[in-house]
């Protein structure tokens, strides 16, 4: 189970880089650094989600192997989900609030 958590890390980081990537290097400069702070907000919230949610399941104290898997699985999913909207939104303040102290100086 350990490890299902890893290769979902990985494939989060992998998916945030690409959009880094994409947006820094294929015309969309202008967009490059908006996608940063979003990207790597939702990828910061996924990671602090998924582990809220899992650690929901120990608080509960759900017993049993296939209760705590399917709990595991089920809150760790939503807490990802509702962590990266989470993240995204503060990637987008701390982009808005980066920007206009800028242009302020």
């Amino acid at each position: 189970m350990r490890n299902i958590g890893y290769v979902g890390i990985a494939f989060s980081a992998m998916n945030s880089a690409n959009e880094i990537h994409r947006a820094c290097s294929v015309g969309r400069t202008n967009e490059c650094k908006q996608v940063k702070f979003r990207a790597i907000g939702k990828f910061t919230g996924e990671i602090a989600g998924a582990v809220k949610g899992s650690s929901l399941c120990i608080a509960m104290g759900i017993s049993g192997p296939w209760s705590t898997v399917g709990c595991f699985i089920g809150l760790s999913i939503i807490g990802a989900e509702v962590g990266a909207l989470l993240g995204e939104s503060a990637g987008n303040i701390l982009y808005s609030v980066t920007e206009k102290t800028n242009e302020h100086l």
